[in-house]
């Protein structure tokens, strides 16, 4: 349209490309601006001993991290760099509960968990295995999986003893590489959080754990998406989550009055205060119900199919 208005009004159509002009230098400055805020962020959380300052929290020997990794047909080197960066962690490795969450028609499933949880069962605090077998009218793919493995996951921490409030839950892809510190920076957020049964944590993801394996577009997309990312977490207002579940749900629904928390990274999203006092006393009025409402729940559930080791 603005070439053709051009030939009739052309002062109208300048301040058009004007206005579009000073819009996305606006956008890319903040952009920029936010990225780079992000950034310095990093590196200075990055040279801080987050570990150090989690021990001298009083619930510190409470606190333990389920992390899910859902795979299908994954390539086991893949798997193993993941699992291997998960035990390079500057991080107490029985505090780790690690799950592996397979599906049933994965022909080489079984075969890939069994090597997998003899390199890696006496290095974690638990290694799980869970097999999701798709049931009619569900859909396919990496949320029916996770949804599976945390409900089974629930099951086998609280067949015995009930699992304390201080357990977090993070969705981990099967090739997601985690920096160093990445469960004594969560330690230390999560415990210093006093709402944190209403936050999500989200932290930088970064695009690089193959950049120069890739063709240049892709390059160039990544990149363009991992600044797009960093910007974010600086923004308060513009939280995004990936790969996060309510699994607080699942354990409600299967008879444990549980607080388990989804954590991604590292970053608190708070929520507006009304938003968050809705929350609260939404869960406060749950947690009454659990009792009475889910007492027949545990007793008629089907055992959990998990492998445990």
């Amino acid at each position: 349209m603005p070439f053709w208005l051009s030939f009739w009004h052309p002062a109208i159509v300048a301040y058009l490309i004007i206005t579009f002009d000073i819009y996305w230098f606006y956008k890319s400055i903040t952009l920029a601006y936010y990225a780079v805020k992000s950034y310095v962020t990093l590196v200075a959380h990055s040279k801080i001993d987050w570990l150090e300052i989690a021990r001298k929290n009083k619930y510190w020997e409470e606190v333990k991290h389920v992390v899910i990794i859902p795979e299908y047909k994954e390539p086991i080197h893949i798997l193993r760099r993941t699992l291997s960066n998960l035990a390079s962690q500057k991080f107490p490795k029985e505090k780790l509960i690690v799950v592996l969450a397979t599906e049933a028609k994965d022909p080489d499933a079984d075969t890939t968990a069994g090597i997998l949880q003899k390199e890696y069962t006496s290095i974690f605090g638990k290694f799980i295995v869970t097999k999701h077998i798709l049931s009619v009218g569900e859909t396919a793919g990496k949320s029916s999986n996770m949804a599976w493995a945390a409900k089974e996951t629930v099951n086998l921490l609280t067949k015995d003893n009930p699992i304390n409030k201080y357990v977090t839950i993070t969705s981990c892809d099967a090739d997601a590489i985690l920096h160093p510190s990445y469960f004594a920076y969560l330690s230390t957020k999560f415990l210093e959080d006093p709402d944190r049964e209403f936050h999500f944590y989200q932290g930088a993801i970064l695009f690089y754990t193959n950049i120069w394996r890739i063709p240049l577009p892709n390059k160039i997309y990544n990149t363009i998406n991992s600044i797009g990312n960093l910007s974010v977490l600086s923004q308060g207002k513009r939280f995004i989550n990936f790969g996060d579940y309510p699994f607080l749900d699942w354990g409600v629904k299967h008879g444990q009055n549980i607080q388990v928390f989804i954590l991604q990274q590292g970053y608190a999203c708070r929520d507006r205060p009304h938003v968050r006092e809705e929350r609260r006393h939404n869960a406060e009025v749950l947690h009454k119900q659990v009792p009475q409402k889910h007492a027949r729940a545990q007793k008629d559930s089907a055992p959990p199919q998990v492998v445990q080791v």
